[in-house]
């Protein structure tokens, strides 16, 4: 009888350690920027939803295994959606919506919108004069500076309302010290 008791005891404490768990990975929400040498790498993760827009070839993705994977198997979450970056203004927007199921999560171009987050991400593919005529300034929460863009900051900061600039380790030292 004893080790019924105490068999039973166990399972109940197990239980309320994996209710507890499952409970707490669904209000997860993060905005991550991976510090992976000479890659772009950006995480949303929204419960167990989990969307990393990196730029990706096989070199990078051998990086983003070693960095992000750990974060992931720690956040628990077990399914990751990918979206390349580098390509993303020529990319055709239907591709992404298969992707981007979440719809707390929105992406036209090179910003993102995350609840109540707008990301802007400037890389190679930003062309800042599209928007130097826009009639009222830009608002956006975070910028994110990737794989060392042609840009001026000063340019920016004129036609863009930003909380944070963000550079991530895909941008040459050098471009870093110019821009700050």
């Amino acid at each position: 009888y004893k080790h019924l008791l105490i068999s039973v005891v166990l399972l109940i404490c197990f239980s309320l350690i994996s209710l507890y768990r499952s409970i707490s990975l669904k209000d997860q929400e993060y905005l991550i920027v991976y510090n992976i040498n000479r890659v772009s790498a950006i995480n949303l993760i929204d419960g167990k939803d989990n969307i990393l827009f990196a730029n990706f070839d096989e070199d990078n993705m051998k990086q983003i295994d070693f960095s992000a994977k750990n974060n992931w198997l720690n956040l628990g979450l077990e399914n990751e959606k990918f979206i390349d970056i580098v390509d993303i203004n020529s990319r055709n927007i239907l591709s992404n919506i298969a992707v981007l199921d979440n719809k707390k999560v929105f992406l036209k171009n090179n910003f993102i919108a995350y609840k109540d987050k707008r990301i802007l991400l400037i890389n190679k593919n930003f062309r800042l004069q599209d928007y130097l005529h826009a009639n009222a300034k830009i608002d956006v929460d975070y910028i994110i500076i990737s794989n060392s863009p042609d840009v001026n900051l000063g340019d920016l900061s004129r036609i863009i309302n930003f909380e944070k600039i963000i550079f991530d380790s895909s941008n040459s030292d050098y471009n870093i010290t110019r821009w700050l």
